[in-house]
């Protein structure tokens, strides 16, 4: 009985703590490694309203209406840190998408990730008041979407 007491009131605590926001700041120390992986997945229903004509054609193409969408994504990622300097050290961040799958009413859909989003690396530096500063950007034809090389 006292198990489950213990149990009620731990439960009771996190409830009432639930609504209240918490900050987590990061702070990375030099010479070190980090690998963490990023699971997204987004469930969508929709539902369609509006011109009669335009909800037929839509049917007409055998999308049942509501629309059902879910699409899951992960994202590794490896943080490095480098040897501290006089104030600051350096960092690199490597991120790679590993999965993207794309469910639509049931049927999945096949979404090649491409080449120039697939993986990126970021450089950069750690000042000595522990913030992460981005110098430059880096990945598969980074040059021809636009970004910083």
């Amino acid at each position: 009985m006292k198990k489950f007491l213990y149990l009620a009131l731990l439960f009771i605590g996190f409830n009432a703590e639930a609504q209240k926001g918490v900050v987590f700041k990061m702070k990375f120390l030099p010479d070190h490694d980090y690998n963490g992986t990023v699971n997204i997945t987004i469930n969508c229903n929709v539902n369609l309203s509006g011109d009669n004509d335009v909800l037929d054609k839509i049917k007409a193409q055998g999308i049942t209406i509501p629309v059902v969408a879910n699409v899951a994504m992960k994202v590794a990622g490896d943080i490095k840190t480098g040897a501290r300097g006089s104030n600051n050290f350096p960092v690199t961040m490597g991120y790679k998408i590993d999965q993207l799958a794309v469910n639509f009413n049931g049927k999945d859909i096949p979404v090649p990730i491409p080449a120039t989003v697939s993986a990126m690396n970021i450089y950069g530096h750690v000042g000595a008041d522990g913030k992460l500063i981005a110098d430059s950007l880096g990945g598969n034809k980074m040059k021809e979407i636009g970004a910083l090389h």
